[in-house]
């Protein structure tokens, strides 16, 4: 005949045993969980700094464009101001 039990995995644990496995396993996945978070919010810190990046050199561009603009209209003005 075949052996009975209970089916739950701590039956032959003590009371405080089981207690103790519980808020192991518990414990585990807090910190499984809190490392997948972590993992995350690595990879937005990561995608925030390209996007910083990406940005700061579109801004340089355009202050770059914007200087030779303002030394172009400077040039223009200075000459139609002494040829009149």
């Amino acid at each position: 005949m075949g052996g009975g039990g209970t089916p739950y995995r701590g039956h032959c644990l003590t009371q405080e045993q089981y207690a103790e496995a519980k808020k192991a396993e518990a414990d585990y996945s807090a910190s499984v969980e809190a490392e997948r978070i972590a993992k995350f919010a690595a990879e937005d810190a990561r995608d925030a700094k390209k996007d910083a990046e990406k940005e700061a050199k579109a801004a340089k561009k355009q202050a770059e464009k914007d200087a030779k603009a303002a030394k172009k209209s400077k040039q223009v003005a200075a000459k139609t101001g002494s040829a009149s």
